[in-house]
């Protein structure tokens, strides 16, 4: 490496050797330099491309696993929040609150599950417009309760600032995964700050970043800051912190997935995460996101509770290859005065459809044998006027398809009684 009387930097490699310069008996040296700046900054190219195809593997192996999982994983938590559910209704005063907490746990279950199915990109995100600073609070407070009082936090969110197109629940998963990292770098206290600001993404922003593939769009942005004072991170370590099970923590403390889950849910958003860290200095990670065009302030929660149950008198079919799933249908529609028809398979369901006519079917699109989806089509094809509700245990392309295909409605598993009984009577209702 030598310098070049411009400044620039050059690389290359030096050839020497003797020679003899006419009839002089002295020998002489000759020395060439061969400039490799060129092909040097095309291997470092390559190799950068190289590495960002790793990672991009990588991500695509944990998205299949976590693909091929969801769907009974969201079974057992359905199950599970299900039975507590029953349970409740019956329990008394003092068992309740125990009750209640397997239920809330069971959905943020089912929100971690939705989160790794976003990673994957097998579920669609619920992108709308959302107040960041809205969802910053709510972490906020959670945070206060969880970490030590050793950590300071320092907040600083902007006024005015700009909307964005954000999955609520993802955000705050964000947010928090990102925080509990800095927990865990300060073990003897520190102090945590959380920064938003406008900002503007334009070509200056971009060219800047030109080494990273940039998902942003030009024009109004947000940056999202999270930064502590803790040990800081290696060059070796920040080259492998978005890699899926990579982690610094002691066997049985860190699964490696938590900055991978961040790294997807922020490519879903169509945003860009940028860090810097060094041992002993802290770290920093700025989350840049677009602004939306329209502000609409999201519900705190998509649950139903509070709300009074939908009480009915039709005849509901339902479909799923879980006993468990089929006894908490059949108990939560059957207390609100429905009558249940169980069926455990799609060939089942066809059959007693054509004998009973039951006013609507809840139909599982996971089903062994003949399937949710060929069931449904020929259920459409038996009677085109026939109320469907199709479910599963995440939402992707595929129940898109099934609304198009002549379901009425979507319904993510795990799902509350009070979920169901609210899609049930809308449907049923509609004009």
């Amino acid at each position: 490496m030598m310098q070049a009387k411009d400044g620039t930097i050059k690389h290359g490699f030096f050839s020497a050797g003797t020679i003899y310069l006419d009839n002089n008996d002295e020998p002489a040296m000759l020395t060439v330099m061969h400039d490799n700046t060129e092909n040097r900054a095309t291997e470092e190219a390559l190799r950068s491309k190289e590495f960002q195809l790793q990672r991009s593997q990588k991500m695509e192996t944990v998205g299949i696993l976590a693909g091929g999982v969801a769907h009974e994983f969201n079974n057992l938590l359905f199950i599970i929040a299900g039975t507590a559910e029953m349970l409740l209704t019956n329990a008394k005063q003092e068992g309740k609150g125990f009750l209640q907490e397997i239920v809330d746990t069971t959905q943020r279950g089912a929100t971690l599950v939705k989160q790794l199915m976003a990673f994957s990109r097998k579920s669609e995100m619920g992108l709308h417009p959302t107040q960041l600073n809205d969802e910053l609070n709510q972490a906020i407070k959670m945070l206060d309760r969880i970490l030590p009082r050793m950590i300071n936090m320092e907040i600083d969110l902007a006024d005015n600032l700009h909307s964005i197109n954000a999955d609520t629940g993802q955000i705050e998963q964000v947010v928090l995964n990102l925080c509990l990292n800095s927990k865990d770098a300060m073990p003897n206290g520190g102090t945590l700050s959380i920064k938003t600001e406008n900002c503007v993404i334009d070509e200056s922003f971009i060219s800047k970043h030109s080494d990273k593939p940039i998902n942003l769009n030009t024009g109004r942005g947000i940056i999202l800051t999270v930064a502590d004072t803790g040990c800081g991170m290696n060059k070796k370590t920040l080259e492998h912190i978005f890699d899926p099970f990579f982690t610094t923590k002691k066997i049985g403390q860190g699964t490696g997935l938590g900055l991978s889950v961040i790294y997807g849910i922020i490519e879903g958003h169509g945003g860009n995460i940028f860090w810097e860290s060094e041992p002993g200095g802290g770290t920093t990670f700025k989350i840049y996101f677009s602004a939306s065009t329209k502000y609409q302030k999201a519900s705190p929660s998509g649950e139903e509770k509070g709300k009074s149950l939908f009480m009915g008198s039709e005849t509901i079919l339902v479909t799923d290859d879980e006993k468990a799933i089929l006894d908490f249908m059949e108990v939560v529609l059957k207390r609100e005065g429905y009558t249940v028809i169980s069926a455990d398979s799609g060939e089942t369901a066809l059959e007693i459809y054509a004998l009973k006519k039951p006013d609507l079917v809840v139909l599982d699109l996971g089903m062994p044998g003949m399937g949710g989806k060929t069931a449904l089509k020929q259920l459409i094809e038996l009677d085109r006027d026939a109320k469907v509700i199709v479910a599963s245990g995440y939402a992707d392309n595929d129940a898109l398809e099934e609304i198009e295909a002549g379901a009425k409605a979507f319904i993510q598993k795990p799902f509350a009684g009070s979920a169901l009984l609210k899609q049930i009577r809308d449907i049923l209702d509609a004009k």
